[in-house]
């Protein structure tokens, strides 16, 4: 027990030490840890097209919406990853909106190359 209480300090000294060094290392290389599913999620579609069908545009005009309430629900709502759908290709989530548009919910097809907005609704 007492050689564990001389090796002790000096352990929690180098465990210090190197986690400065890494945390200073990817620092400077702008790394990422996206490991929760909703991180993941979002910075998957940041990174495609973002397309909106025909219906989903006539129902924001006739509900007098804006096209930005799409990207706000997508990006601050609440994704239902446990009931998404594969269809062709792609994967189907429910997005629901937060706060003021907590009643509004739509349909996002996530593709290789393109995410679109499938449907929109109220809740």
């Amino acid at each position: 027990m007492d050689e564990f209480r001389k090796r002790l300090p000096f352990f929690l000294l180098g465990l210090t030490l190197g986690v400065f060094l890494v945390i200073f290392y990817w620092s400077k290389k702008d790394t990422e840890f996206n490991y929760a599913p909703k991180a993941r999620f979002y910075k998957n579609i940041q990174s495609k097209e973002l397309v909106i069908e025909k219906k989903v545009s006539d129902f924001l005009v006739s509900n007098d919406l804006k096209e930005t309430t799409i990207s706000e629900i997508i990006y601050r709502g609440s994704i239902d990853m446990w009931n998404k759908k594969k269809v062709d290709n792609c994967t189907e989530y429910k997005v629901t909106g937060i706060k003021t548009l907590k009643n509004l919910q739509l349909i996002l097809k996530n593709c290789d190359s393109v995410a679109t907005v499938s449907e929109i609704e109220f809740l």
